[in-house]
């Protein structure tokens, strides 16, 4: 951790324990609430993979509660992930400006919210200052340091035996849903544009009927970067007994110059159109597996039920890996600080096993 890092998280934990020793908030629910009328915040402020673990608390409370109020605050590293789903009547955008962020939290008091919910599962000081100003009647999140700020305390499911979407699910029983009586589900919905966006190019690239493994090489950090050698010799060793088989290369911008180093000499690789988030989650819909380290995509494969191979570096063990939620996945954890210690054989593996369980498809459709 640099220098930097542990300075800020050292003055976050300072503010965390000043915002305690002010007092904590333990309104009493209401014993008898029309929750179809209730106006309910919900903050987010933290990564695009965040806030899809976090689609099927909103699609349950939309269904049970069609008339509820749903808005969100989200921060410039996510808002992409809610920009088009009309679940949510306002988008409040968080950045850290100081002067954008007490203009946005006064008009947020103006909406005179009846909930505001925590999302985070761990204790943020952002989150816990936003709430505490938010001027909501009741506050809700889960069981952490940051407690004090809630009026309702979720109890925390072991954060390593339980996964984060059914962590998150049990916020439901403030709004009176039993969580283990529903379906929860990841979603996202590309727009229409986006999604003819893909079909067009799977036509141009000569991809419709056949079977087409998704390479994502992005994920936002070096740590994440698997490496151009290591990407190129598993393409050419997946594609050498399977080639039939198209190979999209997905990238983001700044790393197109290692998508273009590992698609070097490869006839049956493809490299993925650029454009929004929108875009990257239709052709993710459309593919039939997808390799990829841990980032959103990850998600984006629960949402459309895509089979995925998923690289982690799993800092601390004691914690369970975010693995895309009732998906068939593989997963291959590094036992270092980052993915170089995992083998082209272990990826390779985990895609046969992977193969041997799901029967690998043509899902041109984006189905």
């Amino acid at each position: 951790m640099s220098a930097a890092k542990a300075l800020e998280l050292g003055l976050r934990q300072t503010l965390l324990r000043v915002l305690s020793a002010l007092g904590r908030r333990r309104r009493p629910l209401p014993a008898h609430f029309d929750y179809n009328k209730a106006r309910v915040l919900f903050i987010r402020q933290d990564r695009i993979g965040d806030v899809l673990v976090s689609t099927p608390l909103f699609g349950v409370l939309r269904r049970h509660y069609p008339a509820m109020q749903l808005d969100i605050i989200v921060g410039s590293n996510n808002v992409a992930a809610v920009e088009h789903n009309i679940i949510f009547t306002n988008r409040w955008l968080y950045t850290k400006r100081s002067v954008n962020t007490l203009q946005m939290i006064r008009r947020i008091r103006r909406e005179r919210y009846d909930f505001a919910v925590d999302l985070m599962d761990n204790p943020s000081a952002t989150s816990t200052v936003i709430i505490l100003l938010s001027g909501a009647t009741w506050t809700v999140g889960l069981d952490k340091a940051n407690a004090f700020a809630y009026d309702a305390v979720v109890p925390l499911r072991s954060r390593a035996e339980t996964h984060i979407v059914d962590r998150l699910g049990e916020i439901l029983r403030v709004f009176a849903i039993d969580p283990e009586a529903e379906v929860l589900r990841v979603s996202y919905e590309p727009r229409r544009e986006a999604r003819e966006a893909a079909a067009r190019f799977w036509d141009t690239a000569g991809l419709v009927g056949r079977v087409v493994i998704g390479v994502n090489i992005s994920a936002g950090s070096e740590a994440r970067f698997w490496g151009v050698d290591r990407y190129r010799e598993f393409i050419q060793r997946l594609s050498s007994e399977r080639r039939e088989f198209a190979v999209l290369l997905l990238a983001r911008p700044e790393d197109h110059s290692r998508a273009d180093r590992i698609a070097a000499g490869q006839p049956n690789v493809i490299r993925a159109p650029g454009g929004d988030f929108d875009l990257f989650a239709a052709l993710i819909a459309r593919l039939s597996c997808l390799l990829t380290p841990d980032t959103a995509a990850v998600h984006l494969c629960a949402a459309f039920n895509v089979p995925s191979v998923v690289m982690y570096v799993q800092s601390d063990k004691s914690l369970r890996i975010w693995d895309p939620y009732r998906t068939p996945s593989e997963s291959v954890v590094s036992d270092g600080r980052d993915l170089s210690p995992v083998r082209i054989a272990d990826v390779l593996a985990a895609y046969e096993r992977l193969e041997r369980s799901v029967p690998m498809q043509p899902r041109g459709s984006g189905s």
